[in-house]
Protein backbone atom coordinates (compact mmCIF):
# COMPACT_ATOMS: atom_id res chain seq x y z
CA UNK A 1 0.00 0.00 0.00
CA UNK A 2 1.24 3.49 -0.81
CA UNK A 3 0.29 6.45 1.37
CA UNK A 4 1.69 9.73 0.01
CA UNK A 5 1.12 11.94 3.04
CA UNK A 6 3.52 11.69 5.97
CA UNK A 7 2.01 11.05 9.39
CA UNK A 8 2.65 13.59 12.13
CA UNK A 9 4.82 12.18 14.89
CA UNK A 10 8.28 10.71 15.33
CA UNK A 11 10.02 8.70 12.63
CA UNK A 12 13.29 6.90 13.43
CA UNK A 13 15.63 5.78 10.68
CA UNK A 14 16.64 2.14 10.74
CA UNK A 15 19.08 2.12 7.82
CA UNK A 16 20.27 3.89 4.69
CA UNK A 17 21.67 2.37 1.50
CA UNK A 18 23.98 4.90 -0.18
CA UNK A 19 24.55 5.36 -3.93
CA UNK A 20 28.05 3.84 -3.65
CA UNK A 21 26.64 0.64 -2.15
CA UNK A 22 27.67 1.39 1.42
CA UNK A 23 25.17 1.45 4.26
CA UNK A 24 24.67 2.90 7.71
CA UNK A 25 22.66 1.57 10.63
CA UNK A 26 24.54 3.27 13.48
CA UNK A 27 23.87 7.00 12.96
CA UNK A 28 21.12 8.25 15.26
CA UNK A 29 18.48 9.78 12.98
CA UNK A 30 15.20 11.28 14.16
CA UNK A 31 12.60 12.96 11.94
CA UNK A 32 9.77 14.84 13.61
CA UNK A 33 6.73 15.70 11.49
CA UNK A 34 4.15 18.25 12.67
CA UNK A 35 1.47 18.68 10.03
CA UNK A 36 3.11 20.18 6.94
CA UNK A 37 6.38 20.94 8.74
CA UNK A 38 9.35 18.81 9.71
CA UNK A 39 12.76 18.74 11.34
CA UNK A 40 15.45 16.07 11.08
CA UNK A 41 18.63 15.45 13.08
CA UNK A 42 21.45 12.98 12.29
CA UNK A 43 24.20 12.34 14.86
CA UNK A 44 27.10 10.00 13.93
CA UNK A 45 27.60 7.18 16.42
CA UNK A 46 31.31 7.99 16.74
CA UNK A 47 30.85 11.65 17.71
CA UNK A 48 33.02 12.18 20.83
CA UNK A 49 31.38 13.16 24.08
CA UNK A 50 31.58 16.81 25.14
CA UNK A 51 32.25 17.59 28.78
CA UNK A 52 29.97 20.08 30.49
CA UNK A 53 31.35 23.58 30.05
CA UNK A 54 33.91 22.47 27.43
CA UNK A 55 34.95 25.45 25.31
CA UNK A 56 38.06 24.38 23.41
CA UNK A 57 37.05 21.84 20.76
CA UNK A 58 39.58 19.26 19.64
CA UNK A 59 40.26 18.63 15.96
CA UNK A 60 38.60 15.22 16.28
CA UNK A 61 35.46 16.78 17.72
CA UNK A 62 35.39 19.49 15.06
CA UNK A 63 35.57 16.86 12.33
CA UNK A 64 32.81 14.85 14.02
CA UNK A 65 30.59 17.92 14.36
CA UNK A 66 31.14 18.67 10.67
CA UNK A 67 29.77 15.24 9.73
CA UNK A 68 26.47 15.86 11.49
CA UNK A 69 23.38 16.52 9.42
CA UNK A 70 20.02 18.09 10.06
CA UNK A 71 17.46 20.30 8.41
CA UNK A 72 14.00 21.74 8.87
CA UNK A 73 11.26 23.30 6.78
CA UNK A 74 8.09 22.33 4.95
CA UNK A 75 7.06 19.08 3.26
CA UNK A 76 5.17 19.16 -0.03
CA UNK A 77 3.53 15.92 -1.19
CA UNK A 78 2.42 15.10 -4.73
CA UNK A 79 1.23 11.55 -5.32
CA UNK A 80 3.96 9.17 -4.17
CA UNK A 81 6.58 11.94 -4.11
CA UNK A 82 7.53 14.07 -1.13
CA UNK A 83 9.68 17.20 -1.33
CA UNK A 84 11.40 18.39 1.84
CA UNK A 85 11.89 22.13 1.43
CA UNK A 86 14.90 23.01 3.56
CA UNK A 87 14.44 26.38 5.21
CA UNK A 88 17.62 25.71 7.16
CA UNK A 89 20.35 23.10 6.89
CA UNK A 90 23.24 22.18 9.17
CA UNK A 91 25.28 21.35 6.07
CA UNK A 92 25.78 23.84 3.22
CA UNK A 93 22.81 23.99 0.82
CA UNK A 94 22.71 21.04 -1.58
CA UNK A 95 22.82 21.43 -5.36
CA UNK A 96 19.69 19.30 -5.89
CA UNK A 97 16.30 19.21 -4.13
CA UNK A 98 15.62 16.78 -1.29
CA UNK A 99 12.88 14.67 -2.84
CA UNK A 100 11.90 11.05 -2.39
CA UNK A 101 9.35 8.47 -3.47
CA UNK A 102 7.60 7.00 -0.45
CA UNK A 103 6.30 3.48 0.05
CA UNK A 104 4.38 2.65 3.25
CA UNK A 105 3.84 -0.77 4.76
CA UNK A 106 2.11 -0.49 8.14
CA UNK A 107 4.47 1.46 10.41
CA UNK A 108 7.39 1.01 8.00
CA UNK A 109 8.31 3.63 5.40
CA UNK A 110 10.83 3.13 2.59
CA UNK A 111 12.12 6.31 0.94
CA UNK A 112 13.72 6.14 -2.51
CA UNK A 113 15.78 9.17 -3.50
CA UNK A 114 14.70 10.95 -6.68
CA UNK A 115 17.80 13.06 -7.36
CA UNK A 116 20.27 10.63 -5.74
CA UNK A 117 19.88 6.81 -5.70
CA UNK A 118 19.74 6.30 -1.92
CA UNK A 119 17.21 4.18 0.00
CA UNK A 120 16.20 4.98 3.58
CA UNK A 121 14.19 2.73 5.89
CA UNK A 122 12.08 4.46 8.55
CA UNK A 123 10.01 3.26 11.51
CA UNK A 124 6.97 5.19 12.76
CA UNK A 125 7.91 5.48 16.43
CA UNK A 126 5.00 7.56 17.75
CA UNK A 127 1.70 8.76 16.29
CA UNK A 128 0.98 12.46 16.90
CA UNK A 129 -1.64 13.06 14.21
CA UNK A 130 -4.02 14.56 16.78
CA UNK A 131 -1.51 16.43 18.94
CA UNK A 132 1.06 18.65 17.25
CA UNK A 133 2.08 22.25 16.59
CA UNK A 134 4.62 23.99 14.37
CA UNK A 135 6.07 27.43 15.10
CA UNK A 136 8.40 29.54 12.98
CA UNK A 137 11.03 31.89 14.38
CA UNK A 138 10.38 35.60 13.91
CA UNK A 139 13.57 37.48 13.07
CA UNK A 140 16.64 37.41 10.85
CA UNK A 141 17.52 33.71 11.23
CA UNK A 142 15.44 30.81 9.97
CA UNK A 143 14.02 28.68 12.74
CA UNK A 144 11.39 26.04 13.48
CA UNK A 145 9.97 24.76 16.76
CA UNK A 146 7.97 21.55 16.38
CA UNK A 147 5.97 19.72 19.03
CA UNK A 148 4.47 16.36 18.09
CA UNK A 149 3.12 13.89 20.61
CA UNK A 150 5.75 13.34 23.26
CA UNK A 151 8.65 14.95 21.37
CA UNK A 152 10.00 18.34 20.32
CA UNK A 153 12.60 19.70 17.91
CA UNK A 154 14.06 23.19 17.82
CA UNK A 155 16.02 24.22 14.73
CA UNK A 156 17.77 27.58 14.38
CA UNK A 157 19.83 28.42 11.30
CA UNK A 158 23.03 30.39 10.95
CA UNK A 159 23.14 34.15 10.75
CA UNK A 160 25.51 33.78 7.76
CA UNK A 161 24.65 31.47 4.85
CA UNK A 162 27.16 28.85 3.72
CA UNK A 163 28.22 28.41 0.07
CA UNK A 164 26.03 26.00 -1.88
CA UNK A 165 27.37 22.57 -2.72
CA UNK A 166 30.34 22.67 -0.34
CA UNK A 167 31.12 20.18 2.42
CA UNK A 168 31.06 21.52 5.97
CA UNK A 169 34.05 19.34 6.87
CA UNK A 170 36.10 21.06 4.15
CA UNK A 171 35.02 24.54 5.30
CA UNK A 172 36.00 23.72 8.88
CA UNK A 173 39.42 22.45 7.75
CA UNK A 174 39.94 25.73 5.86
CA UNK A 175 39.00 27.72 8.97
CA UNK A 176 41.44 25.90 11.26
CA UNK A 177 42.80 28.27 13.91
CA UNK A 178 40.19 30.97 13.25
CA UNK A 179 38.00 30.73 16.34
CA UNK A 180 35.33 33.18 15.16
CA UNK A 181 35.03 31.60 11.73
CA UNK A 182 34.70 28.14 13.27
CA UNK A 183 31.99 29.43 15.60
CA UNK A 184 30.08 30.88 12.64
CA UNK A 185 30.33 27.61 10.70
CA UNK A 186 28.95 25.56 13.60
CA UNK A 187 26.29 28.08 14.61
CA UNK A 188 23.30 25.98 13.56
CA UNK A 189 21.27 24.33 16.30
CA UNK A 190 19.02 21.35 15.79
CA UNK A 191 17.93 19.94 19.14
CA UNK A 192 15.63 17.02 19.91
CA UNK A 193 14.07 15.73 23.11
CA UNK A 194 11.02 14.46 24.95
CA UNK A 195 8.07 16.52 26.19
CA UNK A 196 7.88 14.87 29.59
CA UNK A 197 9.40 14.83 33.03
CA UNK A 198 8.40 16.03 36.47
CA UNK A 199 8.30 18.96 36.41
CA UNK A 200 7.77 19.12 32.64
CA UNK A 201 11.20 20.50 31.84
CA UNK A 202 11.51 19.27 28.22
CA UNK A 203 15.20 18.43 28.27
CA UNK A 204 17.34 18.15 25.14
CA UNK A 205 18.63 14.62 24.51
CA UNK A 206 20.33 15.08 21.12
CA UNK A 207 21.72 18.25 19.53
CA UNK A 208 24.07 19.35 16.78
CA UNK A 209 25.52 21.54 19.57
CA UNK A 210 26.30 18.70 22.01
CA UNK A 211 27.00 21.02 24.93
CA UNK A 212 23.23 21.73 24.97
CA UNK A 213 22.36 18.08 25.66
CA UNK A 214 20.83 17.76 29.12
CA UNK A 215 19.68 21.39 29.15
CA UNK A 216 16.05 22.47 29.27
CA UNK A 217 14.55 23.49 25.93
CA UNK A 218 13.22 26.67 27.56
CA UNK A 219 15.10 27.86 30.65
CA UNK A 220 11.80 28.63 32.41
CA UNK A 221 10.47 25.12 31.81
CA UNK A 222 8.00 23.60 29.36
CA UNK A 223 6.18 26.15 27.18
CA UNK A 224 2.41 26.52 27.43
CA UNK A 225 1.93 25.95 23.70
CA UNK A 226 -1.56 24.54 23.22
CA UNK A 227 -3.90 27.03 21.60
CA UNK A 228 -1.18 29.68 21.40
CA UNK A 229 -0.62 31.84 18.33
CA UNK A 230 2.88 32.69 19.54
CA UNK A 231 5.46 31.64 22.11
CA UNK A 232 7.99 33.90 23.81
CA UNK A 233 11.24 32.15 24.71
CA UNK A 234 13.26 34.11 27.30
CA UNK A 235 17.02 34.02 26.72
CA UNK A 236 19.59 34.30 29.48
CA UNK A 237 21.68 37.08 27.97
CA UNK A 238 20.17 38.27 24.70
CA UNK A 239 16.54 39.09 25.36
CA UNK A 240 14.01 36.68 23.89
CA UNK A 241 12.93 34.72 20.84
CA UNK A 242 9.45 35.04 19.36
CA UNK A 243 7.90 31.95 17.77
CA UNK A 244 4.78 32.35 15.59
CA UNK A 245 2.42 29.43 14.97
CA UNK A 246 2.33 28.03 11.43
CA UNK A 247 0.00 25.09 12.02
CA UNK A 248 -1.41 22.94 14.78
CA UNK A 249 -4.23 20.54 15.56
CA UNK A 250 -5.99 23.56 17.13
CA UNK A 251 -6.05 25.29 13.73
CA UNK A 252 -8.03 22.44 12.19
CA UNK A 253 -5.37 21.74 9.56
CA UNK A 254 -3.94 18.25 9.19
CA UNK A 255 -2.15 16.53 6.31
CA UNK A 256 -2.61 13.05 7.73
CA UNK A 257 -5.43 10.72 6.72
CA UNK A 258 -5.48 8.12 9.53
CA UNK A 259 -8.20 6.00 7.89
CA UNK A 260 -6.20 5.70 4.66
CA UNK A 261 -2.97 4.97 6.57
CA UNK A 262 -4.55 2.10 8.52
CA UNK A 263 -6.25 0.62 5.42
Amino acid sequence: MTQPLVASGLWRRLAIENPDGSGDTSTQVFWLQAGSYYADIRIPADRPAVAEGEIELSNDLLRALARQQGFAGETVAAGELCLWQRWLDFQPPALVPDEGRLEFNGRMLVEYGVHAPYIEHWWYEEDASGHYAAFRLQGECSGMLLIAGGYFMRAIGRAQALPQGMALEYLIEQAAGNRQQLANLLDCEISFGRCDGAPRSWRITHSTLPWLEGDKLFAAGAPDWQGREQLVEPLAETGERLWLRCESTDSGISVFDREAYDA
